[in-house]
């Protein structure tokens, strides 16, 4: 089935996570997605998990996973036989997406500007973390300081001990979400006239606005004091509280009057619930230790299964909090075919997740395996850009490609 952006070409100048997950993205829905890595590799190649624990490069969880319907030539960038190439092709792109270092960038001839000049209908996206403008922008920086930058951390973990980071690569996950939305507007701005653009996206940016955003809104608005970090707890809407039961943990939010009343039935209407210090959700808060431990003595050594169905007929807004087992056992995902079915880079038949959308004109598909590192070299150099074989020996000899 023809994908919903089958008629792009994208040029992705990524390493790691934020702009391949990007430009992984915009191929589950059709786009012609060609990877540009280095001769030795997108480091995203030395990551695992691999098949048995056995570090292979063609094998990487995390890289097979972001190369899903994509097609991957080497190139070093480094070198001017190398940036010629990546010239012609920029000219052959509508979208070229990259999160390098700014000191290659500047090197290479990677500017916005330059490569624009090159296509002037060409959509430039820049993933970083602290965005291509302003006095930061030359730092080196990845998701750990996109996070501190942000106010993230200052807001995440146990009030009484150090901030906490975001986990797994979030931000650069978040900034590749952002990316792809951000990109897909410049080419419909593009499509009704207004030409080639340059998206630029800061991680700080991303996490300052979808993380913070309320609680910087509460600053710019006023508030006395910003919202501080409150751990397993949502002082705001208290109770709402990560508590922990008989087979895990469950996740309790009872926001309004309504859901609160509801609990309070469902263990029993207890003569606690009574007290005149719980009858006003402002001021729970500040008696929110001893809630939980009174609501802890009541539903405890009950399980998730038998908590979430209690909450479901009551219309509480409870849910057990998962495990990546569950997640990958769920019925739920497996019905939405959240999980794909493909080989690894050795051919073997793996399971990966796929894309994180539905569209109902279909599209979403894993159209093909992840490639090898530079597989698509002769398809891409010798047949597209119409390089004669033996050059193309001489350019691998050279260490170019």
């Amino acid at each position: 089935m023809a994908g919903v952006l089958d008629d792009l070409r994208v040029l992705e100048l990524g390493d790691f996570v934020s702009a391949p997950y990007c430009c992984k993205l915009l191929a589950d829905l059709g786009a012609d997605v060609i990877k540009v890595e280095p001769p030795g590799g997108d480091r995203a190649r030395r990551y695992g998990p691999f098949p048995d624990d056995v570090p292979d490069a063609e094998c990487s969880g995390l890289s097979r996973y972001h190369n899903l319907n994509q097609r991957v030539i080497t190139l070093d960038l480094a070198v001017l036989s190398g940036q010629a190439l990546l010239q012609r092709l920029v000219a052959r792109s509508d979208l070229v997406v990259e999160n390098l270092d700014i000191e290659l960038i500047e090197r290479a001839g990677l500017q916005p500007e330059q490569l624009r000049a090159l296509n002037p209908r060409a959509i430039v996206t820049s993933i970083s973390a602290f965005g291509r403008q302003g006095p930061h922008a030359g730092y080196h920086g990845h998701g750990l300081q996109a996070v501190a930058g942000s106010t993230v951390a200052q807001r995440t973990g146990d009030p009484q001990r150090s901030p906490l980071t975001k986990p797994l690569n979030e931000p650069e996950f978040m900034g590749g979400v952002h990316a792809a939305a951000a990109t897909l507007v410049a080419t419909l701005l593009r499509d009704r006239g207004g030409g080639g653009q340059h998206c630029d996206i800061s991680m700080q940016d991303v996490l300052a606005s979808v993380t913070s955003g309320p609680a910087l809104a509460a600053v710019t608005y006023g508030a006395r004091a910003a919202p501080q970090r409150s751990g397993h707890r949502v002082n705001a809407f208290f109770p709402w509280t990560v508590l922990p039961v008989a087979d895990g943990y469950m996740e309790f939010i009872t926001m309004q009057d309504r859901q609160w009343n509801a609990f309070i039935e469902e263990i029993g209407s207890p003569d606690w619930a009574r007290d005149e210090r719980f009858q006003n959700k402002l001021t729970m808060p500040e008696h929110a230790e001893e809630i939980e431990r009174l609501m802890l003595a009541e539903v405890g050594n009950r399980t998730r299964a038998d908590l979430w169905q209690a909450w479901r007929r009551r219309g509480i807004s409870f849910q057990p909090v998962h495990g990546i087992d569950e997640i990958v056992n769920s019925d739920q995902m497996r019905e939405r075919d959240y999980f794909v079915e493909t080989r690894d880079g050795n051919g073997r038949p793996v399971t990966m997740p796929g894309a994180p959308f539905k569209l109902s004109a279909g599209g979403c598909s894993a159209r093909r395996p992840a490639p090898r590192l530079g597989e698509h070299n002769q398809e891409i150099y010798v047949q597209e850009l119409g390089i004669d074989r033996t050059d193309l020996v001489d350019l691998y000899r050279a260490g170019v490609i």
